[in-house]
């Protein structure tokens, strides 16, 4: 299977998704993602196409459940030194702020989130128990995060890849408690589809994908598609 098949098919993904347009954010990195305060409008699909502006906030981060209908954000107004202050939206209600404060956060299959820190440090949101890290058995940390909607975890470290370009990936493992190497070239950014597959973007803008049956990455950027600077799937 060639690369412009490969495009067309996660491009019918998405747009079956409701979430083509908002896929690649070709934002300058110093621009915010959107205004979030007040109600948000959406597709019939779930995907979020605007957020109202009522209170002039903004947003570093967001991650979406298109079947739950929930919607999570991190401040880039309100910072601490671990990050912004989070907020959660539900089927259209008013934004809600929720414990906690990160800089990177993605939900999951089961509607809650993972978040990481300022420091790197690796958080889930545990049903009755609330954040729990998740440092592995090597201490890890992350500069990114992505989990899919069948609970895979996988995250960009903040180990250097020997290629000196990007960082190593890590794939969480819960029966083992730990997080284990996936091997392929460095990457800078992270996001993980419905069927679990991870979708990233490399030093130079690229975005490739997981080919787990053949276990390796295929680019799917062509030689004059625009460069990305993140990711997203729902």
């Amino acid at each position: 299977m060639n690369k412009k098949i490969l495009l067309l098919f996660a491009l019918l993904i998405l747009i079956l998704a409701g979430s083509y347009h908002n896929f690649v954010y070709d934002f300058p990195e110093s621009e915010p993602i959107q205004e979030f305060e007040g109600e948000s409008t959406r597709s019939s699909a779930g995907g979020v196409y605007i957020m109202d502006i009522s209170y002039g906030q903004t947003a570093s981060d967001i991650s979406c459940n298109a079947f739950s209908r929930e919607t999570y954000i991190i401040s880039a107004s309100n910072l601490t030194p671990y990050g912004g202050f989070m907020y959660k939206n539900v089927s259209n209600n008013p934004w809600t702020s929720i414990q906690g404060v990160a800089e990177h956060i993605s939900v999951g299959h089961n509607t809650l989130p993972w978040c990481v820190n300022k420091q790197g440090l690796i958080y889930e949101c545990v049903q009755g128990t609330g954040w729990v890290e998740r440092p592995g058995s090597h201490n890890m940390r992350a500069r990114d995060i992505g989990v899919g909607k069948t609970g895979e975890v996988f995250i960009i470290s903040t180990i250097p890849h020997a290629s000196g370009q990007g960082y190593k990936i890590y794939k969480w493992y819960e029966d083992y408690n730990n997080w284990y190497e996936v091997s392929g070239p460095g990457f800078m950014k992270i996001d993980v589809d419905f069927y679990g597959k991870p979708w990233c973007i490399d030093a130079e803008g690229k975005v490739f994908t997981w080919m787990p049956h053949s276990w390796d990455w295929v680019c799917v950027t062509g030689s004059n598609d625009p460069r990305a600077i993140d990711i997203g799937s729902l």
